[in-house]
C-alpha cells in the first residue's frame, strides 16, 4: 500500500518486480506490455520516438550536484531532483497535487509525455515513477536494471545535461492509485508490505 501521508515504496516495488517478466526479451518498443522496459526497448523507443520520448534520471540532489546523473547518463536524460515532489527528511512526503503540477511542467514534462524514468538507486526511481503515476503523467514506464543495464546492452552514455522547455502541466491526479491512511484502517483485509532496509 502507499500510504499518502510518506509515500513508502512497497507496493511500487512489489508491482514493478510481478510486471517485470512481462517485458523481458523485447526490442520493438510497441511490443511491450506494463511498465517495465528493457535497454533494448528504451534504444528503439529513442530511435522511433525521438524528442516525443524523456529519458529521466532520478536522484537526490539538485542537478549542480547529481554525481551519478554528471558522471554519465543514458544519452537524452535529464535529471530528476525527487525533493521537488517531496517536502524533506525526515517523512519525504508527497507534495500537493499543485506543486506536483509545477515541478514537472518545469522539468518539461505533460500529461501526454512518454516517459521511462531509472535511478541508480531503485527506491529513488520508483518513488518517481509513482508519483509521475499519480500526478496524470499518462504513459511511465520504469527502465529495468537502470544505467547498468543499460551500459551491459552496449548503449552509450554521455555527460552533457539535457534541460528540457518548460511546459504547462495541466490534469487530474489519479486518486485510485493511493491509499491514504484513513483507507487502509478501512480495508484491513488488504495487505502491506515494507521492503525497507533495516
Amino acid at each position: 500500500m502507499i500510504l499518502k501521508r510518506c509515500v513508502p515504496t512497497a507496493a511500487i516495488l512489489v508491482l514493478l518486480a510481478g510486471l517485470a517478466c512481462t517485458t523481458r526479451g523485447k526490442v520493438k518498443a510497441e511490443a511491450v506490455r506494463g511498465p517495465i522496459v528493457t535497454a533494448a526497448w528504451l534504444a528503439a523507443a529513442q530511435r522511433q520516438n525521438g524528442k516525443k520520448l524523456i529519458v529521466a534520471e532520478a536522484s537526490w540532489a539538485p542537478a549542480g550536484e547529481a554525481r551519478e546523473y554528471i558522471a554519465g547518463h543514458i544519452p537524452g536524460a535529464i535529471h530528476v531532483n525527487t525533493d521537488v515532489f517531496e517536502n524533506g527528511s525526515p517523512r519525504w512526503r508527497l507534495r500537493p497535487s499543485a506543486e506536483l503540477h509545477a515541478a514537472l511542467g518545469e522539468l518539461g514534462i505533460t500529461p501526454d509525455s512518454t516517459v521511462v524514468v531509472y535511478g541508480h538507486r531503485t527506491i529513488a526511481a520508483a518513488r518517481v515513477w509513482w508519483i509521475m503515476e499519480y500526478a496524470g503523467v499518462k504513459d511511465v514506464r520504469y527502465l529495468d536494471g537502470g544505467l547498468a543495464a543499460w551500459k551491459r546492452a552496449g548503449f552509450p552514455v554521455e555527460t552533457t545535461s539535457t534541460v528540457l522547455p518548460r511546459a504547462r502541466f495541466d490534469a487530474a491526479v489519479r486518486e485510485n492509485v493511493l491509499a491514504t491512511t484513513e483507507y487502509v484502517a478501512e480495508h484491513r483485509e488488504a495487505v502491506a508490505v515494507d521492503v525497507r532496509s533495516p
